[in-house]
């Protein structure tokens, strides 16, 4: 994401001098053809002695707006929903008696990024994932933060299998995307849904689709477990 930010920058700054640059040609341009001498020339470019300091500034006033907008990225993070967001809107649609799919998601190897590179570039990593996992869920669920680096998406009106595939999009989208780079970051995704036996409330669903991350984790993580494979 910084590098992006850099290379943004660069492009800008030499657009920018680039423009002041055709400000000063046509100045001498518009001369009259008996002006055109050598001391009217160097008046005319005279504001070309200026342009690394303007080229400096430039970068300087971009800088401040990309660690401004970075900055803002634990901002980002925390206008998502918590835990007790869910826990009210899974009791909701248990009280509809509405069909719906919850995906439990729990980065790999996040603590490295923390650890290695600094909280500042963890809070990034999950800002990517958050995005990431939006983008793979194609708007058709909610994504909240439950703390740390877990994440929960629910689905109304998915079953289990049909969470577990979106699921498995989230999955794949952070495996090729590496937020932590360049610490590889993955995720074990647990999905259960209100159909699956011994249901009986928001608890039950959240800590059966806990459960099925834990076994993805076992398994080796950066994998997807459904609840109904932890039945069978």
């Amino acid at each position: 994401m910084v590098e992006n930010y850099r290379r943004l920058l660069i492009q800008i700054k030499r657009f920018a001098v680039g423009l002041v640059k055709g400000d000063v040609l046509d100045q001498v341009n518009s001369l009259p053809t008996d002006r055109k001498s050598l001391d009217n020339i160097h008046d005319a470019f005279e504001s070309k002695a200026h342009l690394d300091a303007i080229a400096i500034d430039i970068e300087a006033d971009l800088e401040d707006l990309v660690l401004a907008r970075l900055n803002d990225i634990p901002t980002e993070l925390a206008k998502l929903p918590v835990k007790s967001d869910l826990l009210k809107d899974l009791d909701d649609l248990l009280f509809g008696d509405e069909v719906f799919a919850i995906l439990f998601i729990d980065l790999d190897n996040f603590k490295a990024v923390n650890d290695q590179l600094g909280h500042s570039v963890g809070d990034q990593c999950l800002a990517k994932v958050a995005i990431t996992m939006r983008q793979a869920a194609l708007g058709k669920g909610l994504l909240y933060r439950l703390g740390g680096d877990e994440f929960a998406v629910c689905m109304q009106n998915f079953l289990e299998n049909e969470g577990a595939a979106v699921a498995e999009r989230i999955r794949t989208r952070i495996d090729l995307e590496n937020p932590g780079d360049p610490v590889k970051v993955t995720a074990s995704i647990g999905v259960a849904s209100s159909e699956s036996d011994g249901m009986f409330g928001p608890d039950s669903l959240i800590e059966a689709a806990d459960r099925a991350m834990y076994e993805a984790k076992r398994r080796s993580k950066n994998r997807v477990v459904m609840f109904s494979e932890l039945q069978s």
